[in-house]
């Protein structure tokens, strides 16, 4: 699939410019967490977040959402990365929405070092890569 995509960008410009390839990564979480895997997070206005001396430092939120599925968005502050702050929200996040009865669904860009490190981490299911052309 993906050594095709200059064939396919070719094809899709006949009709629209292809202006951005992303390539993605997706995983689905099927076990959820115990509560004392995400200790520092509090959830406020639907974020799982992470607070420090008064200031959001990392969050987990859902981006987007159908009834039966749901995936989730995260930020983890730089000054603030590499504490294990992702992986708690992500946590917090999944056990809510398997909670809600729903599948949770994470995604990063394929050249997202961090974003995979942290998927390798929580042990997510890898469903699929992807292109998507815009």
């Amino acid at each position: 699939l993906m050594q095709d995509e200059d064939h396919v960008k070719a094809i899709l410009e006949q009709d629209a410019p292809c202006h951005k390839v992303y390539r993605i990564r997706w995983y689905t979480i099927e076990q959820s967490p115990a509560a004392d895997a995400y200790p520092d997070v509090t959830v406020v206005d639907g974020r799982h977040v992470v607070a420090i001396d008064g200031e959001v430092v990392a969050w987990a939120k859902t981006d987007c959402e159908h009834p039966r599925a749901a995936e989730v968005s995260i930020e983890t502050l730089l000054a603030f990365r590499r504490r294990g702050y992702a992986r708690q929200v992500t946590m917090s996040w999944v056990a809510s929405v398997l909670s809600a009865g729903k599948i949770p669904f994470y995604s990063h860009l394929l050249d997202n070092a961090a974003s995979q490190a942290v998927a390798e981490n929580l042990g997510l299911t890898h469903l699929s890569d992807e292109v998507e052309y815009l």
